[in-house]
């Protein structure tokens, strides 16, 4: 997702008449960041949600220990006051992984949204059996690495994806004990 490696798209001072100066970039980051985000979600939705995904606020964050989350009625409009739910990426958890890994990401957000919109989401913690039974129908394996699930037991405990029968990727920036 956005645009190759090494490419610069620093803005450059242009005369547009004789009066005045405006700033000319040839493409901007953020619009194709969000765009293939919002494709990907459309697509996913389409092709595993049948569509049933009501339209969420993608966004970029940074949360320690964790690929992304969901947040229902997050956001607010400034004239609808109507909540819009959130479905937020860690950036950082793209470092070294797949594009496939990314959507594998993406896609486990998209679960909490379609829990929260047609389930019924745990009442303490994150993860339950609705959810996981969804995430195993939409081919991605429920995975908490053992070593986590000794030291953090609740429900809370975070969780990682994988498509069925692969090993999941490590948690970014996860302690991990000697020898596991």
């Amino acid at each position: 997702m956005g645009r190759p490696k090494g490419s610069k798209n620093k803005p450059k001072l242009v005369a547009t008449d004789e009066r005045s100066l405006s700033y000319q970039r040839a493409e901007a980051i953020t619009p194709i960041e969000y765009s293939g985000l919002q494709g990907a979600f459309d697509h996913f939705n389409a092709a595993l949600f049948e569509g049933s995904l009501p339209d969420v606020f993608i966004t970029y964050q940074r949360k320690a220990h964790s690929f992304g989350y969901f947040a229902a009625d997050r956001f607010s409009g400034r004239i609808d006051k109507s909540g819009n739910h959130e479905l937020a990426l860690n950036p950082d958890g793209f470092i070294n992984q797949t594009d496939e890994q990314v959507c594998q990401t993406l896609v486990h957000e998209m679960t909490h949204v379609w829990q929260h919109a047609h389930g019924k989401p745990a009442s303490r913690g994150y993860h339950n059996k609705e959810w996981a039974a969804k995430m195993k129908s939409i081919g991605l394996q429920p995975f908490r690495p053992a070593w986590l699930a000794a030291r953090k037991p609740d429900r809370r405990c975070p969780t990682t994806s994988s498509p069925m029968g692969r090993s999941p990727r490590p948690m970014p920036s996860s302690p991990r004990p000697a020898g596991s």
